[in-house]
């Protein structure tokens, strides 16, 4: 266990590390908890970097250095442990609060809360870790124990790399990332996590990190944007060419759906079936079938798909990607999706929030309306010129 106190250098080189967050004692006579925190940690064979706030010395840094310090061990801790062992006389808490509100709203994903019984004027914390999914304690060996279980083996980190939690690097969405730009010679240097969106306690959807990106070619670094990612998404674009039909004549079956951020004539997202289901374990023409029959109804040999690679959907956005696929429908299956939307009939889990529409377009239809967006027409157009060209 490497044990970093108030104004010690931070490691650069982290494979797991917890901050010791909470209130400190104002007064000499009174004891502080951390001393037993560690002990504790220690028993349980913790073996990674833990931060601890307070001066190895006693003597505390001066107040802006220790501010800093405290912002920057934060921010290269994969969790920030909060005990908050409030006495108004003794270990009021105040700055814990702030702590805690900038955490609990950046990132709730790296924390673990908790506070002796009796403990003043924490209810409120408490609740509302519960209410967004953090773990919560009435005592602190337990704490420790889940963190250290969290951890597990934690992963080696160096440089800017050391300031991603460890939720983050271990998704495929950040190394896909990651592994991209290092490919590419562009060096990380710093990161920041400005925004993490979970479902649940245990899925990341989205994150976005603030970071600091030297780049060789043009000897700089580029500070002043957010990478958003979140996992790749699976995209089958069914179509069907009626027999003498012009190339702007295809059909395409697309999804009629409900999305808050459309800005669409309709405000609904008019997109080709898919999601996130997309697994480099699984057999993606068999994530294919299953999302046509999920949102279209359809169902079909997955043998029928054609795969189409994978790209970035929008490059200054999110690095997410789109794994593309293709099956040709047959003029019953379009006349069977016609008469779906003829009658209004939807799809969908209703347990995602998700309500589908099917909807067959030509082309020329989706490119004179104003409701299917520039990725899905680029997809659909490049479809469209690989199979004319089969």
């Amino acid at each position: 266990m490497q044990v970093i106190h108030a104004g010690e250098t931070i490691p650069s080189t982290i494979v797991k590390s917890v901050f010791l967050a909470g209130p400190t004692p104002r007064l000499k006579d009174t004891p502080s908890w951390r001393p037993e925190a560690l002990r504790l940690l220690g028993e349980i064979g913790y073996d990674g970097v833990v931060f601890v706030p307070e001066a190895r010395d006693g003597v505390r840094p001066d107040y802006v250095q220790q501010m800093q310090w405290e912002l920057d061990a934060q921010n290269s801790s994969d969790i920030i442990a909060f005990w908050i062992a409030r006495d108004m006389a003794t270990m009021p808490a105040l700055t814990t609060n702030t702590e805690y509100g900038i955490w609990a709203s950046l990132d709730p994903a790296r924390l673990f809360v908790g506070a002796p019984d009796g403990a003043a004027h924490v209810s409120y914390q408490l609740k509302y870790a519960a209410k967004n999914d953090v773990p919560t304690f009435n005592d602190l060996a337990a704490l420790l124990k889940a963190v250290v279980t969290s951890l597990g083996g934690g992963a080696e980190r160096k440089g800017g790399a050391a300031q991603v939690p460890l939720h983050i690097w271990q998704t495929a969405s950040f190394q896909n990332w990651y592994r991209a730009q290092t490919k590419a010679g562009i060096e990380l240097h710093g990161a920041q996590v400005k925004w993490v969106l979970r479902i649940g306690a245990k899925f990341g959807l989205y994150w976005a990190l603030k970071v600091d990106m030297f780049v060789p070619s043009e000897n700089r670094h580029k500070t002043n944007e957010v990478v958003i990612s979140r996992p790749d998404v699976c995209l089958t674009v069914a179509w069907h060419r009626p027999a003498g039909a012009a190339p702007q004549e295809t059909l395409f079956a697309l999804i009629r759906e409900y999305r808050t951020p459309a800005v669409s004539d309709d405000a609904y997202a008019w997109e080709n079936p898919g999601g996130s289901s997309f697994n480099p374990d699984k057999d993606p023409r068999q994530t294919a079938a299953s999302e046509l029959k999920q949102e279209l109804g359809l169902e079909f040999d997955a043998a029928r798909v054609r795969m189409h690679g994978a790209r970035q959907i929008a490059a200054t956005l999110s690095g997410h990607r789109a794994h593309v696929y293709s099956v040709e429908l047959t003029a019953e299956e379009v006349a069977s999706l016609r008469k779906l939307e003829a009658d209004g009939v939807s799809f969908g889990v209703a347990s995602e929030s998700e309500r589908t529409y099917p909807r067959v377009r030509s082309l020329q239809e989706i490119n004179e309306a104003n409701f299917v967006d520039w990725a899905t027409i680029g997809i659909l157009t490049t479809v469209l010129a690989q199979t004319l060209t089969v």
